[in-house]
């Protein structure tokens, strides 16, 4: 009896997110902008014609004066070209 098996290939990284914040100034009338530059881990998994499949991490909240994700959690994402 022959074993048949599946070689699976896995492509992690790398993806550097860039949120703006900003606020308008209450007395000078001016706007102030903030950038935040945050890094996350991905992984795709299936890569078909039709689909690309996959999870990445994600930030249950932001805290926006430290610049810093709140909690990070896996979601799986699907991208699907036109």
């Amino acid at each position: 009896m022959g074993w048949k098996s599946k070689v699976v290939t896995c492509h992690t990284g790398t993806n550097r997110l860039i949120w703006i914040f900003w606020k308008t100034g209450q007395q000078t009338g001016t706007e102030n902008v903030n950038w935040c530059t945050v890094e996350v881990q991905f992984e795709i998994d299936k890569i078909t014609e039709t689909r690309i499949e996959g999870r990445a991490m994600r930030a249950k909240s932001f805290d926006v004066k430290k610049c810093k994700p709140g909690e990070l959690e896996w979601q799986p994402f699907t991208w699907i070209p036109k």
